[in-house]
């Protein structure tokens, strides 16, 4: 029986952590001949990763095929974004090496390295691969309406010479081929719409997916089919405080002991797996959105950053899953370009409301049709199920590399 090895590279940060670590237990659980080596890159700051990563190596449950090798930790002189990003492809060094050994010396499973799989942030190792002829795949944490939105921005500024900084606040809608409505300008993640380097940075990045062998979409069909079969047709191709409670109002802890908690990283799939919980006001991370919809919590939209404000836009208008709280809101810029924008509490009151209604109470049947999708979401996962069969597609693809 061929035994092969793969080499996930999330970047860095507990969120994409997470997610490449739960794609590699369900692509270890479908299949014995495969064995899983997943490189970390912390920052000083991620105190919370060694003891997730503890915690999944304690398991008696976890199987010894998974295995978690550190990269060298940073010690930031900056929080910029670039400096971030310096930090990841500087990372090749260590990448260069750890993967020659494995070519020379196979892991204790006897297993021949297959393949890189690596985070939309860490394309700059597909020069790796390629060094030693090793095919690289994709392994995209966020949506597929994401994915295409991204490669429709890299075709306006590469292939078409458009300067996205003119679609800032700008009015403008966009037919872009993985929505079936047009997608507003003001959903557009604000790093691609503003003047500076780290634009360039991101469309960089995204413009090399294009070279790898395959993309894995964080996503399953049922929950969107559209921008699937969009994507098939297509061709290849900081924290600002210090100390949290300066953010809050004075008198704020007392006024709330024992309605409410304000705490940092939290067992987020515990809490919505509660019976009681009825709906979740989300900044809406597509970890968030997915695990919300794998317990039936429906949702209220508060974007922050990032890709969020294209999800929520896809929740709400595209699939009719969430209630708007805010659509298009972003965080403040604190280099002070823009003055911070307030949501009131009558606005947040008005949203949980909606979202809390059934339908015969007049509410939007955004409960009913999350619901619907829980059900899905766990036969994709079953045998013959969207996301099982293409599981199998790809490990069969990773098996014939060594053919």
């Amino acid at each position: 029986m061929k035994k092969v090895e793969l080499v996930l590279i999330p970047s860095p940060g507990l969120s994409h952590l997470i997610s490449t670590v739960e794609k590699a237990k369900l692509l270890l659980d479908r299949d014995d001949r495969l064995s899983v080596t997943v490189l970390i890159m912390k920052l000083s700051k991620d105190r919370v990763i060694d003891s997730y990563t503890q915690n999944i190596t304690s398991n008696p449950n976890t199987t010894k095929r998974l295995r978690f090798v550190n990269l060298p930790q940073q010690d930031e002189t900056s929080d910029s974004t670039a400096n971030l990003f310096d930090f990841i492809n500087n990372q090749i060094v260590h990448i260069r090496e750890i993967v020659s050994n494995l070519i020379k010396n196979p892991s204790e499973f006897d297993s021949q390295l297959a393949g890189l799989v690596l985070d939309m942030f860490c394309t700059k190792f597909i020069e790796v691969a390629d060094e030693f002829n090793l095919p690289s795949y994709v392994f995209f944490t966020s949506g597929a309406c994401s994915l295409g939105l991204f490669q429709f921005l890299v075709s306006l500024k590469f292939e078409h010479n458009q300067e996205l900084t003119q679609y800032k606040n700008s009015d403008a809608e966009f037919s872009v081929p993985c929505f079936s409505i047009p997608v507003p300008a003001k959903v557009l993640p604000a790093v691609f719409v503003r003047e500076g380097p780290v634009a360039t940075i991101f469309m960089n990045y995204f413009r090399r997916i294009k070279e790898v062998k395959g993309v894995m979409v964080n996503t399953f069909y049922e929950l969107e089919p559209f921008a699937i079969q969009s994507l098939a047709g297509m061709k290849p191709f900081p924290t600002e405080y210090e100390d949290f409670q300066e953010v809050l109002s004075e008198g704020f802890l007392e006024r709330t002991v024992g309605i409410g908690k304000v705490i940092g990283w939290a067992p987020q799939a515990a809490v919505l797996s509660h019976p009681s919980v009825g709906g979740f006001v989300s900044h809406c991370g597509w970890n968030s959105i997915l695990e919300s919809v794998w317990f039936g919590v429906p949702l209220a939209t508060f974007p922050l950053y990032a890709e969020q404000q294209l999800n929520a836009f896809e929740l709400v208008k595209e699939l009719g899953m969430a209630e708007a709280l805010k659509i298009d809101h972003h965080m403040p810029d604190f280099r002070g370009s823009e003055p911070p924008k307030i949501v009131g509490a009558e606005e947040i009151e008005a949203a949980i409301r909606r979202l809390m209604a059934e339908e015969e109470e007049g509410g939007s049947g955004v409960r009913r049709k999350v619901k619907e999708m829980k059900d899905k979401s766990r036969m994709a996962l079953m045998e013959g199920g969207s996301s099982y069969n293409t599981q199998n597609l790809f490990i069969e693809d990773v098996i014939r590399n060594i053919s």
